[in-house]
């Protein structure tokens, strides 16, 4: 490395060749040579030609990054100070720069020994001794290089620079769904993986066939038994459904804890990215599998299309509410917030208890356990008032909501007040905003449903309060 690092940028391309023709004669020894010592010391030295490749191409690019960085960083300063200079014009993209790298890393990258290695088999070469361990480290070894140098190019030419790649994962990855579909076995598949880490780079019609295709697979292919756990998990087919479908979705990190507030304000689309009938087999695989992407992933489609909430189910709602994770809960919010069968259904479960003639009557009905989970459950108690508070009041069951929000005071009210009036820690320590939102949500809703009465037996307990930190 130290010497790479004296060599000009000039001889970066020269120097990438070199070291292409000397993997090409690796790869050719590994799989006519039956001595696994020595296999072993070529697999070392063909990973030490892609480290090498690597920081050449990362040498090349990331001067173009700085300056792009810093051209960047120089028109934003002078746009938020509002002043119009002249220099302004040498901060434009230096075009002929740009091209330039893309031309060299395309001629490397391009290069048929890198294609080559790219889903390498040994049986490519008829040769069935080296092991197939050999095929996926070339792979991983081909996707770190195009990894390095992807963020310094503009979309077209990451198009460009991809295709050949892309286009290999998407027969590779067809295939292989075909076979699982031929055979019931589930492989583990690296083109299907790599698919989905680089689906941005596949066309549209690509797209939509692999998410037809996947989502027809039948539930024992999308789900895998894990064979330590003996638990129940997505399979690569499952995944890779899911990072294609992500594509415009909201992802696990945006789902905040003001999460009730952002499905508040968020109009519902009509567009329709997979069938109703494929939807409902993945509410059916949530609801056995606790996949939090897989969770990211119903939202995000809920939130597309009305269609989606039509089509969800009670068994949906109940899964969502007995395992109150962060996606989960999200869910049931969007659900009880846009649909009012199962907003009734929600308030249902509020009412229900352990063994009631009601619970015997209507079938098994989830039962809330929300004092053990007072800040999972936040979201969803908060966007059910703010629901039935923009209501006509001819639409609700009053008797019934007034007898939800009856128990939502008692559960919510005496701690969300102490809370307020403590040192604002314990168990609501990081979820000031939705402490704030739900204690108006109370007031309001209990104002609007005549349900003020229900605060007298708690007045003493704030006035008490308020008397003991007095004389404290």
């Amino acid at each position: 490395m130290a010497a790479l690092e004296k060599e000009p940028s000039v001889k970066t391309v020269p120097l990438c060749c070199h070291l292409l023709l000397y993997l090409h004669s690796l790869k050719t020894k590994l799989v006519t040579i039956r001595c696994a010592a020595e296999q072993g010391r070529l697999q070392s030295a063909i990973q030490l030609c892609f480290q090498l490749l690597q920081y050449l191409l990362q040498k090349l690019v990331l001067p173009q990054q700085k300056i792009n960085k810093d051209k960047t960083n120089a028109v934003e300063e002078m746009h938020n100070e509002k002043h119009l200079y002249t220099g302004v014009d040498s901060y434009k993209p230096d075009k002929q720069g740009l091209y330039h790298v893309e031309d060299m890393c395309r001629t490397v990258l391009h290069h048929p020994v890198i294609l080559n290695s790219f889903l390498w088999k040994s049986g490519q070469l008829l040769s069935h001794r080296v092991s197939q361990d050999v095929g996926v480290e070339l792979t991983y070894n081909v996707a770190n290089l195009l990894l390095a140098v992807l963020p310094s190019l503009k979309s077209q030419q990451k198009k460009i620079l991809m295709s050949p790649f892309v286009s290999k994962l998407c027969n590779a990855g067809m295939l292989e769904i075909q076979t699982a579909q031929d055979t019931n076995v589930v492989p583990s598949s690296q083109a299907l993986y790599l698919l989905g880490l680089f689906h941005d780079y596949c066309d549209k019609e690509h797209q939509v066939e692999f998410v037809s295709t996947l989502a027809q697979l039948p539930s024992n292919s999308l789900v895998t038994t894990n064979p330590v756990s003996k638990e129940t998990e997505p399979s690569v087919f499952l995944v890779t459904l899911l990072m294609l479908l992500e594509g415009e979705s909201l992802g696990e990190d945006n789902l905040s804890h003001a999460s009730s507030a952002f499905l508040r304000d968020l109009p519902l689309k009509t567009e329709e990215p997979l069938s109703v009938s494929h939807f409902k087999q993945l509410i059916k695989i949530s609801v056995g599998v606790n996949c939090s992407q897989l969770d990211s992933t119903i939202l995000n489609l809920l939130q597309k299309s009305l269609l989606y909430v039509l089509a969800s189910t009670t068994t949906l709602l109940d899964a969502c509410l007995e395992n109150p994770t962060e996606a989960k809960v999200a869910v049931a919010a969007h659900l009880v917030k846009h649909s009012p069968a199962l907003r009734s259904h929600f308030e249902l479960c509020c009412l229900s208890r352990p063994n009631t003639k009601k619970m015997k009557a209507c079938g098994k009905t989830v039962v809330i356990a929300f004092g053990n989970h007072l800040i999972e459950y936040l979201p969803l108690v908060s966007s059910y008032l703010v629901c039935i508070q923009g209501m006509k009041s001819e639409t609700l069951d009053k008797t019934r909501t007034q007898a939800v929000v009856s128990h939502l005071v008692e559960v919510y009210w005496t701690p969300l007040w102490d809370w307020l009036v403590g040192d604002r820690g314990e168990i609501f320590k990081n979820s000031e905003e939705l402490c704030m939102e739900l204690l108006a949500a109370l007031i309001q809703t209990m104002q609007q449903t005549g349900a003020w009465v229900l605060l007298i037996p708690l007045v003493n307990i704030v006035r008490n309060y308020i008397l003991c930190r007095t004389y404290e």
